[in-house]
């Protein structure tokens, strides 16, 4: 199912997308009206029309918005405010319509139900499309579970695109602010790192990633040497310098190097010192390891 789904071109996601809220719009509309008047077969003969009217109006309006353009498995909270906005605009245009033609029947108060409600069914109606695309995911390929040190933002973008990613699958955070513990950030709850081996056992997760850029090089010592001696795969992604140039991605996750265990961070030579020693000299280099 998801290898069909990946392999279907775009302008068909787009079509199934916009029909399915073609009929979402009208029955969000459907049932505002059934709620203003408490039943379920509402008296809608004198407006029947405007079911028909609501997605012709919408669906333009949502496409103008970018609502098509944006890909399931990657939905944020963007998403929701494009949403808002094109509901909003076509309940304006809605009201203005029935305004014109002096349409009559229509309860005032189902025009603001409409909006709940629609609003709600699109937006669900995405959210439920990326929960089944990540669960065919799953299901097809099997990811090495990963815990992942650092709830913050660098640990939810991990996170983030680890879960579309074909390799790993995050099912831990740690992190050492106490008002995240117990907290779920991206669908994964945070734990105290103090029970980080209980946790880890727990979930049969052998692999830790640092997403910690910002972190200095003595933090990241410390918490590499809390987990000396366990059967625990350490791995760290790129610094945030490097993240931000775009000379590596947050997927090029390395081992955790010699650096990493440093106590301070690397200090860069001085180059009119070193002059002054080797410059028009003849210079002895000792050793051929290469470095």
């Amino acid at each position: 199912m998801n290898q069909w789904l990946s392999t279907l071109p775009r302008k068909y996601k787009i079509l199934i997308m916009m029909a399915a809220d073609s009929v979402l719009l009208p029955f969000a509309f459907w049932c505002s009206v059934a709620l203003r008047y408490g039943t379920f077969f509402p008296y809608v003969n004198d407006f029947f029309w405007l079911f028909l009217v609501i997605p012709v109006v919408s669906i333009p309006v949502l496409l103008r918005l970018g609502l098509y353009r944006a890909v399931i498995r990657y939905l944020d909270e963007q998403i929701v405010k494009t949403v808002v906005i094109g509901v909003t605009v076509s309940v304006l245009i809605l009201i203005l319509v029935a305004v014109m033609f002096k349409i009559q029947g229509v309860p005032r108060s189902s025009i603001l139900i409409f909006w709940v409600l629609s609003t709600s069914y699109i937006a669900a109606s995405r959210y439920l499309a990326r929960g089944i695309i990540r669960t065919l995911q799953r299901k097809e390929r099997r990811k090495t579970p990963v815990a992942i040190y650092g709830a913050g933002q660098a640990g939810m973008q991990t996170a983030i695109a680890l879960m579309n990613g074909p390799e790993f699958r995050p099912v831990i955070f740690f992190d050492d602010d106490p008002e995240l513990h117990g907290a779920n950030v991206a669908g994964i709850r945070v734990y105290n790192p103090q029970d980080a081996f209980e946790v880890m056992d727990q979930h049969s997760c052998y692999q830790l990633l640092l997403a910690l850029p910002s972190a200095s090089r003595t933090k990241r010592r410390e918490i590499i040497q809390s987990f000396e001696g366990r059967n625990i795969q350490l791995k760290t992604i790129p610094g945030m310098g490097d993240l931000v140039s775009g000379s590596v991605r947050i997927e090029d996750i390395r081992e955790v190097g010699i650096e990493d265990l440093l106590g301070r961070d690397p200090v860069p030579p001085f180059p009119e010192l070193i002059s002054k020693c080797i410059a028009n000299k003849v210079v002895f280099v000792s050793g051929a390891g290469g470095s």
